[in-house]
């Protein structure tokens, strides 16, 4: 008999489950267990194998060994329509949503209300619809096609779709990383609501701040295994975060520099159509730059019209590097004098999931290396070695395809490649979404020696302790348009925050 078999209030046991892909053991005998009105933190590096469990748990894979048992009877889902009839329900870390399909039929899909002649009934639809976004205090237009939702709707519209019907065990894999406090608040009372339902709630974040504020429960996974559980109250952010790496983590943010050079980019009157409005700033040799602003407020086009990704749409202005005008017109431009692009959504953008990790790495330089026409492997090898090593991805090789990497190594790997192309304006939108502790420290690191080699850098992130910790100068975005320049020093957490904020009260 188990530890777990004398105790009877457990819906959820996982118990010596292991799951391998090929010659990766990805889970390796992890148990794992969940009491009535509860919620349960599951934390640890990429590649722990946190996502791997929950989608055993949810039908998606099916373990090699192990058993799984909800209100003590012992179950077996070969897909995840049968998790799902037994009350399981899983909020992917990325999106599986149709496009080209609006929001009210994202949400029912394959649910969809019909009426007695078996046709869907499109009244009920949007109705049911309605509700479920209501619950989540939040509005935007049914009709809207997925495809034209910002990140942070689409995360929403995922929770909408778990959240709607009798589900009795909730699972959340890193649903706050495309979304603004307030809107973390309305989920963090959604999951208060479940839990007073006497309902399990399985909560996978990065954000330790936010597992010690949600969790009852904290369970760490490394390499694989479960190293630790215990009761949230019952241990500090240090502790888990030595648990999760395996060691002692030295301080997160790396000291900034002090030898800022000469200006490198300059941007002037830059204007795409409807998205950013007559936009002026400098970025010098050896400087980050921070973008500060709420959602929607224009920083993301802003980085994709410097990439060259927007600018066809419609847009005038100017940008310098080291004093020459620069085409704009597309991203093969940008790539070519020195600009690499880390966006936030890097399924769509930043990678190519049927190509092995090796070729996402390279295809940036490829240009530049080719002699003759051909591509050196001896050259190809050494740069996969060197940038899968500085940024510990967990890969079993080169040949792997990068589609059966966890989110965070994948997130990774779009930084890994511009290492190796010769880049000297790195441009990153949501840096560290999807990204452990202590990878968040190793990018930070990287990017600040890059910074020291009079690389110029520009982030955007919704986490301004990054924002912070990270930019020498930050400038505030409202509407499209810059409204405010900071120098590092000049703003703690709460002034920047109060200063976006306003910025937004303001115009509305």
């Amino acid at each position: 008999m188990s530890e777990f078999e004398s105790q009877n209030d457990f819906i959820l046991r996982a118990e010596s489950v292991s799951k391998a892909f090929g010659h990766f053991q990805a889970l390796d005998s992890v148990s794992i267990a969940c009491r009535a009105g509860e919620i349960h933190g599951l934390v640890g590096e990429n590649g722990a194998g946190k996502t791997t469990l929950m989608k055993i748990l949810a039908g998606e894979y099916q373990p090699d060994t192990g058993d799984i048992f909800l209100r003590g009877g012992k179950v077996e889902f070969r897909n995840p329509r049968q998790s799902k009839e037994k009350g399981i329900s899983l909020v992917h870390q990325e999106f599986p949503l149709v496009p080209y399909l609006n929001a009210a039929e994202n949400l029912f899909l394959g649910r969809e209300p019909r009426n007695r002649l078996g046709f869907i009934n499109s009244a009920a639809l949007y109705q049911r619809a309605r509700e479920a976004l209501n619950q989540l205090g939040i509005q935007f237009d049914l009709d809207t096609p997925v495809v034209k939702l910002t990140i942070a709707q689409k995360q929403l519209l995922e929770i909408a779709k778990a959240l709607y019907g009798d589900q009795q065990i909730l699972i959340m894999d890193e649903p706050t990383t495309a979304l603004q406090r307030h809107e973390i608040d309305i989920l963090f009372s959604l999951m208060k609501r479940v839990k007073h339902q006497g309902k399990v709630v399985i909560f996978i974040s990065h954000r330790l701040e936010e597992v010690f504020e949600i969790t009852d429960k904290i369970t760490v996974l490394r390499n694989g295994k479960m190293v630790f559980s215990v009761a949230t109250s019952n241990i500090t952010k240090d502790e888990i975060i030595e648990h999760i790496v395996g060691r002692k983590l030295g301080k997160i943010f790396p000291q900034k520099s002090k030898r800022i050079g000469k200006e490198l980019l300059q941007i002037s009157d830059l204007t795409r159509t409807g998205k950013i409005q007559n936009v002026n700033l400098t970025v010098r040799e050896g400087e980050i730059l921070g973008i500060a602003g709420l959602e929607g407020q224009g920083q993301h086009s802003l980085l994709r019209t410097l990439f060259g990704a927007d600018f066809s749409t419609g847009g005038t202005g100017e940008v310098r590097l080291r004093g020459k005008n620069i085409n704009l017109a597309h991203p093969k431009y940008s790539v070519r004098v020195g600009f690499g692009y880390v966006p936030g959504n890097r399924h769509i953008e930043g990678l190519i999931l049927n190509l092995p990790v090796k070729d996402n790495i390279s295809l940036p330089g490829l240009n530049k290396r080719a002699r003759f026409g051909f591509i050196e492997a001896r050259i190809e090898n050494g740069i996969f070695e060197k940038v899968t090593k500085a940024l510990s991805i967990k890969v079993p090789s080169g040949t792997s395809l990068i589609k059966y990497l966890s989110g965070g190594n994948q997130q990774k790997v779009v930084l890994a490649k511009w290492l190796g192309a010769d880049t000297d304006i790195f441009i990153l939108d949501e840096p560290t979404r999807g990204v452990d502790v202590g990878t968040r420290a190793a990018i930070y690191s990287i990017l600040r020696d890059l910074a020291n080699q009079k690389k110029a850098i520009i982030i955007s992130s919704r986490d301004l302790d990054e924002l912070i910790g990270m930019s020498d100068t930050i400038a505030i975005i409202r509407t499209g348009k810059i409204i405010k320049t900071l120098e590092h020093g000049q703003a703690a957490k709460e002034e920047l925050l109060a200063l976006i904020t306003k910025a937004s009260q303001e115009e509305r």
